[in-house]
């Protein structure tokens, strides 16, 4: 199989087809898959630091209106207000204006006993905030931000019910008074859920997500799964100090998680688990300052929905344009090879004697030139063997003996219907019709032994001029034979003048009932045994007259 040039040919074209194809596949499109994971984990990294600049600035904005509330002249002399006074009056009216247009749950003044002197909810007043982180550093000098815990007293969930356990968070500042003594602390609970709102404000695609964790995994924000967390069981109420991020096939923290808790910021762009068991890429950020981290989170299969998208693309393409090049290599083998593969049949069939093989010449490049000049080759062989042949025949006896395998032989190079040899008479002003051989016929008007006038024949213009003469069609012909031939049916002639001694003997006629059949391309064949037959003709010519004067004596 694999010794067919045709087999060998298609599979050359198709390796060479595929070779660019199969590098597009393992060069320039890993080049191009990279470039599109680093655009994406550039967008994802570029979201995770935005959003971490924003928790620390939005934090930080807390920070500054506890310390500005803190310090404002009538927070400042809370101590010395009776709670009926005007004074008393004024500052809740402060807190609650402050509480409404910043977004806080509750803002409280805290003596320092650790008692709520004032605030936001009347049911809070009086009782005692000594045990809590926000107090005991506040009440050293600092603005503080403290843990998020459950609330030990009724706090405002997200629906604005007051409950135990509520996810709170609060930042709080000393209260000076006039002589920067120390006299309590003002504590501003913060909305995990307004804070929630405000980092999804960074969109980021349709299943990207940033939330807070705490440094034991747990999330602090509220996710924007929830519904299907909820439906999963993993949660009852809310994320926020709920829902620990851990993996849910290994029990373990999520690989974004345990880097943060260990303290560490970076990415992963190959894909890990989320807390929903779906694979996601990730970038994470550690603020120290405040515990958290902060975790932005993408779907695997959106964030590579793109490069994903294009290998398909690829893939299909590299595919169709296989399948393509398999036909169009298929196509060219066969299209060079048939023509090889038919020279080669043809020259084995030359070879065992048959030299009537041609090929189709069938187009005109190197294999059309190719096919060409094998078959002027072919022509060459045939013509020779052709001769050959004729000259054994010819040789072996007498042309009144042999003419039909003459005939026969001529036949293989010039095709008739009827042929004949005529000879011209030494004295009388006509020929002889000598030889006559009719195919497919029975009408034979000029037959062998009839005798005929030159004068407007064929061979008085042959004897004329010494060149063949050719009929295209006896309809039109300006011989008087012409018309006898056309009611036998023939359409077309040929006759070449036989020369012996530079002296016209007679010639040989070919005869056609296909219109315009001969042409000059015949001359070239007859002019290479017109000689040899000439010969046997003036042989048959002298035998005949050694008979007529044995004979008369």
């Amino acid at each position: 199989m694999f010794n067919s040039i045709k087999v060998k040919l298609t599979i050359i074209f198709l390796l060479w087809s595929l070779v660019p194809l199969v590098m597009l596949r393992f060069i320039v499109y890993p080049v191009v898959h990279r470039a599109f994971e680093q655009m994406v984990i550039q967008n994802l990294t570029g979201v995770g630091h935005k959003q971490s600049e924003f928790v620390s600035s939005w934090m930080k904005e807390r920070k500054n209106d506890a310390a500005l509330l803190a310090s404002d002249t009538c927070i400042m002399a809370f101590h010395r207000c009776l709670t009926d006074s005007a004074e008393f009056k004024r500052i809740l009216t402060q807190l609650e204006f402050v509480r409404d247009t910043h977004g806080y749950k509750d803002i409280l003044i805290i003596d320092k006993e650790g008692k709520v002197k004032a605030g936001t909810e009347k049911n809070l007043v009086g009782i005692y905030l000594t045990e809590f982180d926000f107090f005991q550093e506040a009440i050293k000098g600092k603005v503080y931000v403290s843990k998020v815990t459950p609330s030990t007293f009724p706090a405002l969930n997200e629906f604005g019910d007051r409950e135990y356990g509520v996810p709170s968070l609060f930042v709080s500042s000393a209260v000076r008074d006039e002589g920067y003594n120390i006299q309590g602390v003002l504590a501003l609970q913060v909305d995990l859920v307004t804070l929630s709102n405000e980092m999804r404000k960074v969109k980021l695609g349709e299943t990207g997500e940033t939330y807070l964790v705490d440094k034991d995994g747990l999330m602090i924000t509220e996710s924007k799964f929830i519904n299907t967390i909820r439906q999963m069981g993993l949660i009852k109420k809310r994320t926020s100090l709920e829902l620990k991020v851990i993996d849910p096939t290994t029990g373990k923290l999520t690989y974004a998680a345990e880097e943060c808790v260990r303290g560490k910021e970076g990415y992963d762009a190959k894909g890990y688990l989320d807390y929903r068991g779906v694979r996601v890429l990730g970038v994470w950020h550690w603020l120290p300052e405040y515990g958290w981290g902060v975790i932005s989170e993408i779907d695997l299969e959106e964030a590579y929905a793109a490069p994903m998208g294009m290998q398909r693309q690829f893939l299909v393409t590299i595919f169709v344009l296989a399948g393509v090049l398999v036909l169009v290599s298929i196509y060219v083998g066969r299209r060079i090879s048939v023509p090889i593969i038919g020279i080669n049949e043809a020259t084995k069939r030359i070879a065992s004697g048959d030299f009537s093989q041609r090929v189709p010449v069938t187009s005109t490049d190197e294999l059309g030139q190719l096919a060409q000049s094998f078959n002027t080759m072919a022509n060459s062989l045939e013509e020779k063997e052709f001769v050959h042949n004729f000259n054994r025949i010819i040789a072996s006896s007498l042309l009144t003996d042999v003419f039909g395998a003459v005939s026969n032989e001529i036949k293989k190079v010039v095709d008739f219907d009827r042929i004949s040899i005529t000879r011209v008479h030494e004295k009388e002003q006509a020929f002889f019709v000598t030889f006559a051989l009719t195919r497919g016929y029975t009408s034979n008007e000029l037959r062998a032994g009839s005798m005929s006038r030159k004068v407007g024949s064929m061979m008085g213009d042959m004897l004329a001029t010494g060149k063949p003469v050719v009929v295209d069609d006896t309809e039109n012909g300006r011989y008087w034979s012409d018309k006898i031939l056309l009611k036998e049916g023939i359409r077309s002639r040929l006759g070449y003048p036989l020369s012996f001694q530079e002296e016209i003997i007679g010639a040989i006629n070919f005869s056609s009932k296909k219109k315009g059949y001969y042409t000059e391309k015949h001359f070239a064949i007859l002019s290479r045994i017109a000689p040899q037959l000439a010969i046997a003709l003036e042989n048959a010519r002298l035998i005949e007259k050694l008979k007529v004067q044995k004979a008369e004596v």
